[in-house]
């Protein structure tokens, strides 16, 4: 495998095209945070509500944050995969021109 010659200005060009929608990456990146949290908390959640079942607990309430929890990783997990796919074709543009 070659190593390219100037991975450094590679990179550092690439960024800039990148910089250039700075908001897009920041709504990218702080929505992959949040669903990945969610995506963390998901099994605390489903353990929280085997043992309200063998409890003979409440279940209304482990349902409800388990409900809650899936919604919010479900909304942005979607504005993550959108933006990521906007910046990318808006990187290929702005190379292209």
């Amino acid at each position: 495998m070659r190593k390219a010659k100037n991975a450094g200005k590679t990179f550092k060009r690439l960024f800039g095209y990148t910089w250039k929608n700075k908001s897009n990456l920041f709504v990218a990146n702080f929505s992959l945070l949040i669903s990945s949290g969610c995506m963390v908390l998901l099994p605390l959640f489903c353990g929280q509500m085997v043992n309200s079942i063998n409890n003979h607990d409440d279940l209304m309430i482990g349902a409800f944050k388990f409900m809650m929890l899936t919604l919010v990783m479900a909304v942005f997990s979607a504005t993550r995969g959108f933006t990521f796919n906007m910046l990318g074709e808006k990187i290929q543009v702005s190379m292209r021109q």
